[in-house]
């Protein structure tokens, strides 16, 4: 891995600089995965993540330097000096990065001190908001926008107008993410059994069209279909314009790839706060606790991963459980 990473093979007594042990953490991540990933290679979103921040211009100051030469006061020079250009969050998130380098760097033997360590612990460090945005229900929001999606009118008459809202609709109401409902392929959908089962792992990396993921703990997922969800896609089945994805994008050939702006139009005209797709996942939370005050059930139909204790004595909602769920936030 070192070699093919164009690093110093083992004995030699020249220093790794941070770009050199940042790509052989990256071709390690490509092929054997790491602890966070649970040793699975990386996805490829996550391989593109670290190939940008490693090309990145914000790290010309201490890219290139060995690491062994890097003190924990380069770190917050640096720190400092970024911060100052405006971008805070974007200054931090690449200090995480760095972090997670030199704890790399440490548990290879390449250091004996973290000297990210320091400023981890400065009270100058920029601490980002976590977004809580989602429709209010208190307010009205969440019914405003669902009576929008069936009263709007498009400014223009295009065959991608029902493809987009539809796959609003999706997001809407069962709170999965963007990168899995644009991808969303016919092979999935299981009309006798009224499920959707989204896969755990990628597509191959040369598939032409879809740039699908998997879903982030990379288990199989099934979503039970609402009434109305149902209906849609029934609908879309007996009109389909591609034989491999639910919701195509013009040229009919791949998913679609955005549909952001057409959201933003539907949100002004329902007069609601900006919001972004993910936005919808924490709203669909929302109404699921509604529903099903209980904890775990909540974690379950959004598929997050459960704690590792409460995991190993529980298996889940069974499909009926969860489709309850599912049927009452639709409702």
């Amino acid at each position: 891995i070192r070699k093919k990473a164009g690093l110093p093979l083992a004995g030699s007594n020249r220093a790794s600089t941070l770009r050199e042990i940042a790509n052989e953490m990256v071709a390690h991540g490509k092929l054997h995965g790491t602890p966070k990933t649970k040793h699975q290679p990386w996805k490829r979103s996550s391989v593109e993540l670290w190939e940008r921040w490693i090309a990145s211009e914000r790290l010309e100051p201490i890219i290139d330097q060995p690491l062994t030469n890097v003190a924990p006061q380069d770190i917050e020079d640096w720190y400092v000096a970024d911060l100052q250009k405006g971008k805070r969050t974007a200054t931090d998130n690449s200090f995480r990065m760095l972090r997670r380098l030199c704890n790399w760097a440490e548990g290879q033997g390449l250091i004996t001190l973290d000297p990210t360590r320091r400023m981890a612990l400065n009270p100058r460090r920029y601490t980002p908001q976590r977004r809580e945005v989602r429709l209010d229900n208190a307010s009205g929001e969440t019914g405003r926008f669902a009576l929008a999606l069936t009263s709007y009118k498009f400014p223009q008459v295009k065959h991608t107008n029902e493809t987009i809202l539809h796959c609003i609709l999706f997001s809407f109401l069962c709170g999965r993410r963007t990168d899995e409902v644009k991808n969303m392929e016919w092979s999935w959908v299981d009309f006798d059994r009224r499920m959707i089962t989204i896969p755990g792992e990628a597509v191959p990396e040369n598939d032409p069209y879809s740039r699908f993921q998997g879903t982030k703990n990379r288990k199989d997922f099934v979503v039970p279909m609402a009434r109305i969800i149902h209906t849609m896609m029934r609908t879309r089945a007996e009109n389909k314009i591609n034989e491999r994805f639910v919701f195509p994008q013009r040229n009919r050939k791949g998913p679609l790839t955005d549909f952001r702006v057409t959201q933003q139009h539907i949100l002004r005209w329902a007069k609601v706060k900006r919001i972004v797709a993910h936005d919808f996942r924490r709203g669909f939370m929302d109404i699921a606790r509604i529903v099903n005050p209980d904890y775990f059930a909540v974690q379950d139909v959004a598929g997050h991963k459960l704690h590792e204790v409460t995991a190993s004595y529980l298996s889940g909602l069974t499909v009926p459980e969860r489709r309850t769920v599912f049927q009452g936030v639709s409702d």
